[in-house]
């Protein structure tokens, strides 16, 4: 049975949902690659199943969120302890 590339992209969506950044890249990819149909089919099933926020489904335009580094972590801890001390 032929898989059809929004059946291929609503399965790699719900493979990749565990990272914002990555769903978002290949939801974008896939707004890109689809036709008019199956694009607007793909974001009333995004929008069914609360997989993005709404800033990626209303504009493309957007910031992710910033993410803390481990090192910054770290350094917040030392600090943390030096207080405690």
């Amino acid at each position: 049975m032929k898989t059809s590339y929004f059946d291929y992209y609503k399965l790699i969506l719900e493979k990749v949902r565990f990272d914002k950044r990555l769903w978002e890249k290949e939801y974008k990819k896939a707004l890109r690659l689809l036709n008019k149909n199956e694009a607007k089919e793909l974001r009333e099933w995004v929008n069914q199943e609360c997989f993005a926020t709404s800033n990626v489904l209303n504009n493309n335009r957007y910031k992710l969120p910033q993410m803390r580094r481990p090192l910054e972590d770290q350094k917040r801890r030392e600090q943390k302890e030096k207080a405690i001390l």
